[in-house]
């Protein structure tokens, strides 16, 4: 699937909504890069709307708002965590779409070694060993959200696609 035809879907489905491009997002860890769908996405539109009236819509946050996810998913207790947090891969994954609801997210990987892999941001399983792999790339997640339309998480009752701690001979931060 193209990023520039699922544009045009959003765009044509009334539940959904695009906004107009705004720029290319500042990444805060020099290290980290755009994949090239995230990078025509934000080209094409600064953001996007996905069943957000739904129990499981989506935000595509603009740029400005494509933030690391430490600092906001475990804001309880970052700051206590921040050398740990800052060390762990977790460091590289970006708040890309929070949900309509309170808790579920998906963030995604912006290490080069992991580029645009996503992964299920559920608040209790954040950062942890139960923490699984929704997509290998951003159009991947945007065609199952567009395809599930706000019903469920489109991962929802599928095997995980892995685990992003695993074979990686390390303890995830938050166990």
């Amino acid at each position: 699937m193209d990023i520039d035809i699922l544009v045009k879907q959003i765009g044509e489905d009334p539940d959904c909504e695009v906004f107009p491009p705004i720029g290319q997002p500042e990444l805060k860890n020099p290290v980290d890069m755009l994949p090239e769908d995230l990078r025509r996405f934000y080209a094409l539109c600064g953001g996007a709307n996905l069943y957000m009236s739904r129990d499981f819509g989506f935000r595509v946050v603009p740029p400005t708002e494509l933030l690391p996810a430490n600092p906001i998913l475990t804001s309880f207790n970052y700051e206590e965590a921040k050398d740990i947090l800052d060390n762990d891969i977790s460091a590289h994954w970006y708040l890309l779409c929070p949900s309509s609801g309170p808790e579920e997210n998906i963030v995604i990987d912006l290490h080069p070694e992991r580029l645009g892999k996503c992964y299920d941001g559920y608040l209790s399983i954040y950062g942890t060993s139960d923490e699984i792999i929704v997509s290998y790339s951003f159009t991947e997640a945007i065609f199952g959200v567009l395809e599930s339309k706000g019903e469920t998480t489109f991962w929802a009752g599928k095997p995980p696609l892995g685990f992003p701690y695993e074979n990686l001979c390390i303890e995830p931060p938050h166990g």
